[in-house]
Order: structure tokens, then C-alpha cells, then sequence
């Protein structure tokens, strides 16, 4: 079986750029896009693995199945987290393929995605100190009087039900009854 996943980090995001390009690559392979397992976690970092669809994909895959993801951060931005599920994966010869990074099917290959996968977990911790400083610094202006904080806004909780999920959500349903 062929397993696809997606992931975006935050509710402003979407899995479009991801799936062009995965259509892309099933189409250059010969894959009925189709036919494949979709999975897809939205609006949760891929440094933790308790995200839902992350979970049940590692639960479902089998041996000799296909994974094929936009790129290994995707899957992850842990180390930790991937050298446990790759190996776990290898062992049972799933042949994982990264849009970006190429087939991860070798000893080899997992040396560059671990190098690969150093950057992604440096790059996320990165993000996440640039974020807290934003956060820090917009907290000291409020308390000076000089701006307002509406936290995170009032439409959060839109952005996560609107728009683009009730459109993936179409998309599976209308895939379910082809």
C-alpha cells in the first residue's frame, strides 16, 4: 500500500503546496494518487508525535508499504522521534520517499536524513525562541500602555473549522465515494 503525509504546523497554513507536488511525483511514478492512504495532521508541529493522523499512519503502516511525504519535516522536526519511527519503518522495509529529500531506503540515506533532521530540530527550535522573544517583547509594550493584546484573536477557533480543513474534508469524501 501506498501511504501519503501531510502535516502543516499552524491553522494559517495549507497542504496545497504539498499536495501539487506529491500529485506530481505519483504521476512521474506511475501511482494512482487515488488508490494511496492519506493522512494529515493540521496546525501541529512536528516536534512533538502526538499528532493524530501521524499516529494512526505509524500504527497502520505494514511491511513493504510506500510512505511519501513533501519532505522528511514533515514527518518530523524531533530527532529523537525520527531515528526511533525510521528505524522502526527500515526494519520492516517500508520504502519511505521525500518529494524533496529523495528515497530513504539505505543506511546511507539515513545518515543525510539525520543530518537533515539535526537542521529541521535546530530550525524549529529557532522558531519557536524567535516567537517567545515577539511574545515577550509585545507583553512589555502592552504593560507600558503603548499597544493592545488580543491574544491570539478572536478567530482562531474560525480558521480551524472554516475554509481550508472543510475543503480537505470535501476532498476525502468525494475521494471515499469515486
Amino acid at each position: 500500500m501506498i501511504r501519503i503525509y501531510y502535516r502543516v504546523s499552524t491553522e494559517k497554513q495549507d497542504f496545497d503546496m504539498q499536495y501539487k507536488a506529491i500529485r506530481d511525483l505519483c504521476t512521474s511514478k506511475g501511482i494512482d494518487y487515488m488508490s494511496c492512504q492519506v493522512y494529515q495532521d493540521f496546525g501541529i508541529s512536528g516536534t512533538t508525535a502526538d499528532r493524530p493522523d501521524y499516529k494512526r499512519l505509524l500504527s497502520e503502516v505494514q511491511p513493504f508499504d510506500t510512505l511519501i511525504v513533501y519532505e522528511v519535516s514533515r514527518l518530523w522536526r524531533d530527532l529523537e522521534e525520527q531515528s526511533r519511527a525510521m528505524k522502526a519503518l527500515l526494519k520492516n522495509n517500508v520504502n519511505i520517499i521525500s518529494v524533496a529529500d529523495g528515497e530513504i531506503k539505505s543506511l546511507t540515506d539515513t545518515l543525510f536524513a539525520d543530518i537533515k533532521g539535526s537542521v529541521n530540530q535546530f530550525e524549529a527550535r529557532r522558531l519557536k525562541e524567535r516567537i517567545n522573544a515577539g511574545i515577550r517583547a509585545k507583553k512589555e509594550k502592552v504593560a507600558k500602555g503603548e499597544d493592545s493584546w488580543n491574544g491570539r484573536g478572536p478567530d482562531k477557533e474560525k480558521r480551524k473549522t472554516d475554509g481550508y480543513k472543510v475543503r480537505w474534508a470535501r476532498y476525502r469524501e468525494a475521494k471515499n465515494n469515486v
